[in-house]
């Protein structure tokens, strides 16, 4: 097992559960226990990690702490996983939370703690919210080029991108390509190339 830390104090968890020889990589502010870092490789800081090093550790599993980030950078956006009914992300979900990560706003979340986590829209509804964004992932529903163009013709004003799911929903170690995924959407950097 490879693991890569990007918090302090998870750092210091995992070696006092005896996991120091599974540590490849760590943060520049990974300190205690000082005695435990001896040839682990420093990948940046916790806020802007290496992600390029990051990657070239093949890590099986990074550790980071969650933290809302408010950007200058914010957009709306229409997540659909189902067709059929017209089914989306609520505001407790890991996609929802990892776009809102870089700016994004669902337009069809509802109020936190009434919302369903995987509500259900009529049509009009969703063209009545108009998000910047729909983005249309290829799972659980597989979503093609024709509902990408279905969407553009009725929200000629939003952008109507094609995702792959598994970056928006697969949490773990494919939360970095999930992140580069989001800020891509978003415009905003993310110092690594994909």
């Amino acid at each position: 097992m490879r693991l890569v830390s990007l918090c302090p104090s998870i750092t210091e968890t995992l070696v006092a559960l005896g996991l120091k020889d599974a540590l490849v990589g760590v943060t520049r502010y990974c300190m205690h226990p000082k005695e435990a870092f001896a040839g682990i490789s420093r990948v940046g800081g916790t806020k802007s990690p290496d992600l390029a090093a990051i990657r070239d550790l093949k890590p099986d599993l990074v550790f980071c702490n969650g933290e809302r980030v408010e950007r200058g950078t914010g957009f709306t956006f229409a997540y659909l996983i189902w067709k059929d009914p017209w089914m989306t992300v609520g505001p407790r979900t890991y996609i929802c939370d990892l776009l809102r990560t870089v700016g994004g706003s669902n337009c069809l979340e509802g109020e936190e703690g009434s919302a369903p986590d995987y509500p259900t829209f009529k049509e009009s509804e969703i063209l009545a919210a108009s998000p910047d964004v729909v983005i249309l992932p290829d799972e659980p529903y597989r979503f093609r080029e024709e509902h990408a163009q279905y969407f553009r013709q009725r929200l000629p004003a939003s952008r109507v991108v094609l995702v792959s799911g598994d970056d928006f929903c697969w949490h773990g170690v494919r939360t970095l390509r999930g992140l580069e995924a989001a800020a891509a959407l978003a415009g905003v950097p993310t110092g690594g190339a994909a």
